[in-house]
Formats: C-alpha cells, structure tokens, sequence
C-alpha cells in the first residue's frame, strides 16, 4: 500500500476530527513502543512475540502520524519524499563504496566539504 493511500483511508476512520486528540494519540502510542522494548529486554518474548507487538505499536503510530498530517493539511508522500532527498543530501547513498576505509581517519577523504567565500 502508498503512504498516500493509507493516509486518505486512514482519515475516513477518524471519528474524534480533534487534532489535539491525534497528536496525544500519537504520544501514547511512541510510550506503547518503548514498552514494547521494555518487556523485549525484560521478558525476552520469542522474536515473532515481539516482532508481533512492534508491528502493532507501528501500525497504530502511522495511523496517529497519517491523521495528524491530515488534520494539518500535509501530504505524507510528499513529506516521504523530501524526507528522503534531505536524508540522502546530508547522509549520502548507504551502500556508497569508501575507497579509503584501510586508512586512519587522519588521513581519509573527508566526506563532507565546506567551502568559505572570501
């Protein structure tokens, strides 16, 4: 499923039309997540338990994340997208080779210049 599509059915199940009451719902449920992780290291469930529970906890804040974006009039594609792009801009590709990671860092390429004008 698109991001965009999950956001424009999400909206048809939000009964509340509050925006406060999404952004809460959005802040309980990132506390829900931690307790998730909590109980991973305290209970040590099996890893489909908790990754069952993860997926519950994620899927309720995409709901809160997709509804908040909504009620602000935010598209979330294209939030996804400029996400990216920044992310891609600032962080570089991933899986880019380093031709000189044999080296000290004293002595490797920087990977982000800045150049100052005179």
């Amino acid at each position: 499923m698109e991001i965009g599509e999950f956001q424009k059915r999400a909206s048809t199940t939000d009964t509340s039309k509050q925006p406060l009451i999404a952004l809460l719902g959005l802040a309980g449920e990132i506390g829900s997540l931690f307790t998730v992780y909590k109980k991973r290291l305290r209970d040590k469930p099996s890893p489909d338990q908790y990754r069952h529970e993860l997926s519950e906890e994620l899927g309720d804040i995409m709901w809160y994340l997709a509804t908040v974006a909504t009620n602000n009039g935010i598209d979330l594609e294209d939030v996804a997208e400029k996400n990216l792009s920044k992310t891609h801009a600032f962080f570089g590709q991933a899986d880019a080779p380093n031709f000189d990671s044999e080296f000290p860092p004293s002595e490797q390429i920087p990977d982000l210049w800045s150049f100052n004008s005179l």
